[in-house]
């Protein structure tokens, strides 16, 4: 979504005022981390977060699986260095595997 993902605004909101980033829940997960939303449909996107991946250290997948390389996203090809991480929301197998959750990537 172009505003992020769900928890960015999640109720309650810190101090009763609705507004991106303003989630009590977002806040409470994502304390001292720096965020970026991203459109992976645009080029220009696709290539910093590129840029972003190769300067990291972890890569935290969460959307389906083959969901990026659909996209023509592979975001670890040729990243030795970069531990990679799938873990959808509702698991790798079992009934409810394909089903959608709460998606997104964390680098």
């Amino acid at each position: 979504p172009p505003d992020g993902g769900p928890a960015r605004s999640a109720l309650p909101f810190a101090g009763d005022i609705p507004g991106p980033d303003r989630s009590i829940a977002f806040l409470h997960f994502h304390t001292n981390k720096r965020s970026i939303v991203l459109d992976i449909g645009d080029d220009q996107d696709r290539k910093t977060l590129m840029g972003l991946v190769a300067s990291a250290d972890a890569v935290v997948e969460d959307f389906l699986p083959g969901y990026l390389q659909g996209l023509g996203l592979s975001c670890c090809t040729g990243l030795h260095h970069t531990v990679r991480s799938n873990r959808p929301a509702r698991g790798l197998a079992g009934q409810r595997s394909r089903r959608a959750g709460h998606v997104g990537l964390d680098v």
